[in-house]
């Protein structure tokens, strides 16, 4: 009876063993498989970071060019809108000067000086 429980106790050894390898082998197998899907997401997030990334670095170089094209148009306009005002003068100093007057043409819609001389 005693050589039978000493058996029964060495297979229930065993058994634990095994139980405790196979324990141990399915909770690798649990660990494992979040892990290697985090390593699988962390590698499409760095591949999606770059992407990311090279747009955004794109995208700012294009909004730099574009600001610095808003900023030329808006000096070319100011210094249109100079000149008209300086010719605008000059014309005006001109028909003080000669005694010439301005009208409009009435043959266009755009508008035309026709200067007449006085005699």
């Amino acid at each position: 009876m005693v050589r039978e429980a000493h058996k029964s106790l060495d297979d229930y050894k065993k058994a634990i063993g095994e139980y405790k390898s196979d324990l141990k082998q399915v909770q690798a197998n649990i660990m494992g498989k979040p892990f290697d899907e985090l390593r699988a997401i962390q590698t499409q997030m760095r591949k999606l970071y770059t992407t990311m990334k090279d747009f955004s670095e794109v995208t700012q170089n294009e909004n730099y060019q574009l600001q610095r094209d808003i900023d030329q148009l808006s000096r070319d306009k100011h210094h249109l809108i100079q000149q008209l005002g300086f010719y605008e003068n000059r014309l005006f100093d001109l028909e003080k000067t000669i005694g010439a007057a301005a009208k409009l043409n009435d043959d266009d819609d755009d508008s035309f000086i026709e200067s007449e001389v006085e005699v």
